[in-house]
């Protein structure tokens, strides 16, 4: 059954673009901007990640991540400030942080925070922030989106960066045989940032503003085996995530056609998907998938706000398989998060 949610407005900057349309265009073309950067392996060799070519390569970690962040915030109060049908309406903002690991405490989330909301209320003057939450990691943008209450009628900023480019990081993944030379199934860290716009339906149609994407549903499920377990991840906990985001669906009329994954090169988020798809088959209208990370890198906690660009772009764009997507996401710690979305003009249950 529908939210009774929208997404009015996707922003992004990536590796591969510095808007969401960009960024889109170049995924669906399979551009690759991965490069050798200045930290060295075990063996000497150059690493590869996939850095945003904008930013200062001196910079590091939480410096990489608030300027993402910074430059969508000028971005978020033009769209806002576009909408004059919304002037007066409550803003709740919702930040999602990279998760906790080398290079990368989690007492950063407290000055990110506030230095992205100063900034918006510097370019938001009259306009009424309420609410601030904060989550983490790459289901972090699910947690957000099933935070959001669609009787009160507010906007919701949801903003999302994160970026492995920290040597701490880095050295940390390549012992963890994560990443480098020596590992067998490791991922290529990256770096970006997403912010998406959320109105109830109610408000957004009285307002006029556009929809470029409906929110179905959305699922939280948390995840026993985790990749240090014997076994490895059986899909338990993605797979009842998903079954919550599709709760009321006729299926297999109902399926979903566009699949979006982070799986990364990681074994383990490979066989997790495969489970997934073996317990719950009739969700989908095929087994294949999307995974923007052969792209852009992992990019950690703004992974599923680009995913719900991606998926905007294929409908405004022409190119989707059909009228509903999924975005499936695992964060480290456990957290599985599936959000279902529909086409704009599409026909919620």
């Amino acid at each position: 059954m529908s939210t009774g949610l929208s997404i009015a407005g996707v922003l992004a900057r990536t590796p591969v673009g510095l808007t969401a349309a960009s960024s889109a265009a170049a995924v669906r073309a399979g551009i690759r901007r991965a490069s050798e950067w200045g930290f060295i392996d075990q063996n000497g060799d150059p690493m590869t990640v996939v850095p945003d070519a904008k930013l200062d390569p001196k910079l590091e970690g939480f410096d990489r991540v608030q300027e993402l962040g910074r430059s969508l915030i000028a971005d978020v109060a033009a769209q806002l400030k576009e909408w004059k049908s919304l002037a007066g309406t409550p803003l709740d903002i919702h930040w999602v942080f990279p998760s906790t690991r080398a290079g990368m405490p989690s007492s950063y989330a407290i000055p990110l925070a506030a230095d992205w909301g100063s900034r918006l209320q510097d370019m938001l003057r009259g306009i009424k922030t309420r609410n601030v939450r904060r989550s983490s990691g790459h289901a972090g943008v699910a947690e957000a989106l099933h935070a959001i209450d669609p009787n009160d009628d507010a906007i919701t900023l949801v903003l999302a960066a994160d970026s492995y480019l920290h040597a701490d990081t880095l050295a940390a993944l390549e012992q963890q045989r994560m990443f480098g030379a020596a590992a067998r199934s490791g991922f290529t860290p990256g770096e970006a940032a997403a912010a998406l716009i959320v109105v109830p339906d109610r408000l957004r149609n009285a307002a006029q503003i556009p929809c470029v994407a409906g929110i179905d549903g959305v699922g939280l499920e948390r995840e026993g085996l985790l990749p240090d377990s014997d076994t490895g991840s059986f899909g338990v906990g993605l797979t009842e995530a998903l079954r919550s985001a599709m709760a009321g669906r006729s299926l297999p009329a109902e399926a979903v056609a566009d699949v979006y994954l982070d799986i990364n090169g990681q074994r383990y988020r490979s066989e997790e998907w495969g489970f997934v798809a073996l317990r719950f088959p009739s969700a989908f209208v095929s087994l294949d998938y999307h995974a923007p990370a052969g792209c852009w890198g992992d990019v950690g906690a703004a992974t599923g706000a680009l995913a719900i660009g991606l998926a905007a772009a294929g409908w405004a764009r022409g190119y989707a398989r059909g009228d509903r997507a999924a975005i499936l996401n695992g964060s480290d710690d456990g957290l599985r998060g599936a959000v279902v979305l529909r086409r704009p003009g599409g026909r919620a249950r």
